[in-house]
């Protein structure tokens, strides 16, 4: 992370987010376990947009739907 620094980019490893196939989230895990970054193979907001796994993208849309009708 600290080659981002060299180009203005300071990322915020508690706020960043990586999203990995489920077969390798346990090698993930092992290689960034130093960091505070969040990891997960099931999903996560992307500028407000839902990516990931089609059953976190529907549940997220769902809920998003179901919060703009109540």
């Amino acid at each position: 992370m600290s080659a981002g620094n060299d180009y203005g980019y300071f990322a915020n490893p508690s706020k960043s987010w990586l999203l990995v196939k489920p077969n390798v989230l346990v090698t993930t895990k092992l290689l960034f376990a130093n960091t505070n970054i969040n990891m997960t193979s099931n999903g996560c907001r992307y500028l407000g947009s839902p990516i990931g796994s089609h059953q976190f993208v529907s549940e997220y849309i769902f809920n998003t739907m179901s919060e703009w009708v109540n």
